[in-house]
């Protein structure tokens, strides 16, 4: 916690930051421990510990098992992440409360219509990325994957009016919101992730549906140009070492799958 914190900020560590609140609920707010005024002090003696402790249960809870903003919670959204995890020690217990302790979740609204920020899903995923974890190959692809089914989700019903979208992996190109994931075949099979295939799989949502499938590895790239005119595309053919007219054609045929802008392809 920082040297000196708000009220509103003493209010919200005791929420949803573990070990200040188990500071709290051991020694009081007296304690040294915490960095707090008298009158911060003197107002939080009044918080009732019971409470406090079924207030945090029931916020811990409903992250896990849902019935946040309508959705499903951790265990419905990663559910494959969450086994993997547990069956390395991590219990999804003590992990919920580290994420709610983490500047990631402070990115989450779960308020429809109020100030917007990212969801649920996109928080925890940055969580276990960029948090005290060190992922494996393993554990990052099966977060990465049910990431974009959860994105995927959020888009067809409509949620981007209470959720942004700005991780880097899963990105819009004005006509579609797309990523795209290395899937090995055997780990697929292990952990029960269609397609099971060896390559580039693209997950997508676009204007005329959803496409989730094995694509070529330069497929990622078009769907990110900020143009795809001949130009454009004869140059990153040259780079990937393929010829234009394959190109034009993917860009062509991603036009009709609703997964470009119309307006590009009619760029010379």
């Amino acid at each position: 916690m920082p040297s000196k914190i708000d009220l509103v900020d003493a209010l919200h560590a005791l929420i949803y930051h573990k070990e200040f609140r188990d500071e709290f609920i051991a020694n009081g707010p007296e304690s040294a421990a915490l960095s707090l005024t008298p009158a911060q002090r003197s107002a939080l003696s009044a918080v009732d510990l019971e409470e406090l402790s079924r207030t945090t249960s029931r916020i811990q809870s409903m992250i896990l098992r849902g019935h946040v903003d309508g959705h499903g919670g951790l265990r419905a959204s990663f559910p494959k992440t969450l086994t993997l995890l547990a069956s390395r020690g991590t219990k999804d217990s003590g992990l919920c409360a580290r994420f709610l302790a983490s500047s990631s979740f402070d990115q989450f609204r779960e308020i429809p219509y109020g100030e917007k920020g990212l969801s649920l899903e996109e928080c925890f995923y940055e969580f276990l990325c960029d948090g005290p974890f060190d992922l494996d190959a393993e554990a990052k692809f099966l977060a990465t994957h049910e990431l974009f089914k959860a994105l995927i989700n959020h888009v067809q019903a409509g949620s981007l009016a209470t959720f942004d979208i700005r991780t880097e992996v899963f990105r819009s190109n004005g006509a579609a919101w797309f990523g795209t994931l290395e899937h090995q075949a055997a780990v697929c099979r292990t952990f029960a992730v269609d397609p099971a295939c060896d390559g580039t799989v693209l997950y997508a949502i676009g204007q005329k549906g959803l496409v989730i499938g094995q694509v070529p590895d330069w497929m990622g790239r078009v769907l990110g140009l900020p143009d795809i005119s001949r130009q454009v595309l004869e140059g990153v053919a040259s780079e990937e070492g393929l010829e234009s007219s394959l190109l034009y054609d993917a860009a062509l045929r991603l036009v009709d799958l609703g997964l470009l802008p119309m307006s590009a392809s009619s760029k010379g």
